[in-house]
C-alpha cells in the first residue's frame, strides 16, 4: 500500500495506539515502504510534541508565538509595528501592523515555525511575493510584501492588505440576501479565484472566513497563495505541526479541503481543490452549515468522517433547494473525484451564471421537460401571450 491517502489513514490510525500496540498495528502492515513512510511521520509527530507542540521562543524575551501572539504586540521590525492579534490557525498568525513607509495599517501573516532552517525560505518568499504580486484584481487582497523579522529570531512573514470586512456568509446573513443576491456575491469570488488561476496560484484554503466583504457589498479574497508558499519545502515536522494545530482551528480548515488535499502531498493538487473549495462555500452560504459536521471530533477522527461521507445535496438541509438548478451546481462542485467536478472555477462560474439568465445548466441532464420550462421562464411574455392567444 503506497499511496499517499491511504498512509495518512494509517498515520492516523497508529496515532491513536501506544506502546506495544503501535508496533503491533505497524508491523501488521502489508507494505514494508508504507509502514516506514508512517513511522517516520509518527518520528516526526514525536519530535514535534518534545519541543512543546511546535512552540518555540523569538526573540530575546523567548516569546511562545503559538500559545500567545498577543505578547507580540508592539515589536517593530522591518518598518512594521504589531498592534493587534486578527485571527490565527493552523497557517499562523495574522496581525494588524501600522507601516511607516507608506504609513498605512497592513495585515502582517506570521509563518509557522517549520519554516525556520529552510535555507531556501527566503529566496522562495521573494519569489511567491512577486508572482503574487501580479494578481491585479479588485477581488483579490494585495501582498505587499515578504520577509524574515530579525528582531523575532528570524521570524518569516508576509504583509498584506488589511481589509475592512465580514466573512461573506455572515455578511450575507447579516444583511438577509435572497438566493440570487448571494449567487451574485459567489460569482465575485469566482472572478477573483479565475484570475488567480490565469497566473499560475492556487489558494488551497478557500473558506468564508477567507473572504471578507466590505461595507459596499465587495469580496476580497485573502491569503492567496499563501497555503502553497507554506507547503512548498515542507518536510514531515512541517507537515505534522500543520496538522498539530487546535481543534477548532485545524477543523475549520479541513471542513473545506478536497479528497486530494485531505490525501497528503501535492501531486494531485490543482485547480478542481479550489473548486471544491468554493462548493463547501456555497453549501455554508446557502444552508448556513457546513456539510459535514465534525464538531466535538479529534483530528483523525475528523479526517476518517470526510474521508467516507459524500458531500449531501443542499435540499437535505433547505427543503426550498430540493431538485434546483443551484443543488445541481453545488453537487457538481463538491464531487469526490476531481474529473467529475467542474475543472475550472470558469466552467463553475458559467452555470452560476445560467440559474441567473434563466438558462439550462451543465450540471444537470437536458431532459425536454426542464429545457422547456427554461426557455418559458426566459421568455415568460412571449409564452403567456401565446396562451392567451390559444384560450382565445
Amino acid at each position: 500500500m503506497s499511496d499517499s491517502h491511504d498512509e495518512m489513514a494509517l498515520f492516523f490510525d497508529a496515532l491513536e495506539r501506544e506502546g506495544a500496540a503501535r508496533e503491533r498495528f505497524l508491523d501488521d502492515l502489508d507494505d514494508p515502504e508504507s509502514a516506514a513512510r508512517v513511522r517516520r511521520l509518527l518520528e516526526s509527530h514525536e519530535a514535534l510534541q518534545a519541543r512543546g507542540g511546535g512552540t518555540r521562543g523569538y526573540g530575546p524575551a523567548r516569546v511562545r508565538v503559538a500559545a500567545d501572539p498577543a505578547q507580540l504586540l508592539g515589536v517593530e521590525f522591518d518598518g512594521y509595528r504589531l498592534r493587534a492579534v486578527l485571527g490565527r490557525g493552523g497557517m499562523g498568525v495574522v496581525f494588524e501592523a501600522e507601516q511607516a513607509e507608506p504609513r498605512r495599517l497592513v495585515a502582517v501573516k506570521t509563518l509557522p515555525p517549520f519554516a525556520h532552517g529552510d535555507a531556501s525560505g527566503p529566496a522562495r518568499l521573494r519569489v511567491e511575493a512577486g508572482l503574487l504580486a501580479r494578481l491585479a484584481h479588485p477581488g483579490i487582497a494585495q501582498v505587499f510584501g515578504t520577509g524574515r523579522a530579525a528582531e523575532l529570531g528570524d521570524m518569516p512573514y508576509v504583509a498584506m492588505e488589511r481589509v475592512f470586512g465580514a466573512p461573506i456568509d455572515a455578511w450575507a446573513e447579516r444583511r438577509g440576501l435572497d438566493v440570487r443576491q448571494r449567487i451574485g456575491l459567489l460569482l465575485q469570488v469566482c472572478d477573483a479565484v479565475a484570475h488567480a488561476h490565469g497566473r499560475g496560484v492556487i489558494h488551497r484554503d478557500l473558506k468564508p472566513a477567507n473572504v471578507l466583504v466590505d461595507d459596499e457589498g465587495r469580496p476580497r479574497v485573502l491569503d492567496f497563495g499563501i497555503a502553497r508558499l507554506l507547503d512548498e519545502g515542507q518536510d514531515d515536522v512541517g507537515r505534522s505541526l500543520s496538522l498539530q494545530t487546535r481543534a477548532g482551528q485545524i477543523l475549520g480548515t479541513l471542513a473545506y479541503m478536497s479528497p486530494e488535499q485531505l490525501a497528503g502531498g501535492s501531486g494531485g493538487i490543482d485547480v478542481r481543490c479550489d473548486v471544491y473549495g468554493l462548493g463547501v462555500m456555497a453549501w455554508k452560504l446557502f444552508t448556513g452549515a457546513l456539510p459535514v459536521d465534525l464538531d466535538g471530533l479529534s483530528l483523525a477522527s475528523a479526517v476518517r468522517r470526510l474521508e467516507h461521507h459524500e458531500v449531501p445535496r443542499l435540499g437535505a438541509r433547505v427543503a426550498s433547494l430540493r431538485r434546483t438548478d443551484l443543488e445541481s451546481v453545488v453537487a457538481k462542485a463538491t464531487e469526490r473525484l476531481p474529473e467529475q467536478r467542474y475543472q475550472t472555477v470558469a466552467e463553475l462560474a458559467a452555470d452560476l451564471r445560467r440559474i441567473v439568465d434563466h438558462q439550462p445548466v451543465l450540471a444537470r441532464a437536458p431532459a425536454l421537460g426542464y429545457l422547456l420550462g427554461k426557455a418559458l421562464r426566459r421568455h415568460r411574455v412571449a409564452a403567456v401571450a401565446v396562451v392567451a392567444a390559444l384560450v382565445a
